[in-house]
């Protein structure tokens, strides 16, 4: 007569891929589960789908890919975006640091009419680059380099601590 409601990390189903291993079919090579991802209440159910496949030489299957109830897509540590025949375009994380590759051609572009490179913060410029305008390079939030129509400007170039060196194809320098 009654029912009692589900709890966030409930599992709600799941589709899971078995094979004939030479013992039996109890190994799982591939499963996506539906899960509760929040707080649920009347007509509203939070989910979140998990994505698992199983290693060469595991024998259990491991989380690959999530997507949540906000839809944001997780890939684990160490999981990779990869395009290309080669896969020789990848989008990762190691635990540690982030990573854009292209380890085939060499050159990765990026098409767009600004680029702006912040701190980890997101409160400190660090390089600005915008279409038909300027190039920036920044220390320490203060502009410090940077591209004009007529040339380039050294900010500070004035100051008694400032200089600049310039140095030419054969290693000759001038200040």
């Amino acid at each position: 007569g009654s029912h009692t409601i589900v709890q966030d990390g409930d599992s709600l189903g799941s589709i899971n891929w078995f094979g004939a291993d030479g013992v039996d079919l109890a190994s799982t090579s591939a499963e996506i589960r539906a899960e509760i991802d929040g707080t649920p209440g009347e007509n509203d159910l939070p989910g979140k789908l998990v994505f698992k496949t199983t290693a060469d030489g595991a024998s259990s299957a491991t989380t690959r890919l999530t997507i949540n109830s906000a839809g944001v897509v997780n890939v684990p540590d160490n999981g990779k975006f990869t395009a290309g025949a080669s896969s020789d375009l990848s989008i990762y994380h190691d635990g540690s640091h982030s990573y854009i590759a292209d380890t085939g051609t060499g050159r990765l572009h990026i098409n767009t009419s600004e680029l702006r490179v912040n701190n980890a913060a997101d409160n400190e410029i660090l390089i600005s680059a915008t279409e038909n305008g300027a190039v920036e390079l920044y220390y320490d939030n203060e502009k410090k380099f940077y591209t004009q129509s007529w040339g380039v400007t050294v900010a500070d170039a004035t100051a008694t601590t400032a200089w600049l060196e310039l140095v030419s194809s054969d290693g000759t320098c001038g200040y």
